[in-house]
């Protein structure tokens, strides 16, 4: 098992904002093991190491078509102080 910084962990409510995504989208990634990494506590709730998200960010980026809508990968981080 990965060790995970606790206290830069974030809930699915602000991964969705940052990613402009709904919560059950990010529900269904999980089910398809597709994009992030999270941790799922003892108490059954779901969070996302913020180096996860960045991570995320970094290979989207990367892998952008010419012609879709851009993502300004560092007004992200700055915007949401990641």
């Amino acid at each position: 098992m990965k060790d995970v910084d606790y206290s830069k962990l974030l809930t699915p409510q602000e991964v969705a904002q940052i990613l402009g995504c709904s919560v059950g989208t990010l529900a269904n990634w999980r089910s398809q093991e597709k994009a992030l990494s999270f941790t799922k506590m003892p108490n059954g709730r779901v969070y996302y190491p913020e180096s996860s998200l960045k991570s995320f960010l970094v290979e989207v980026s990367r892998n952008q078509r010419p012609n879709s809508k851009q993502i300004d990968i560092v007004e992200i981080l700055d915007t949401h102080r990641l």
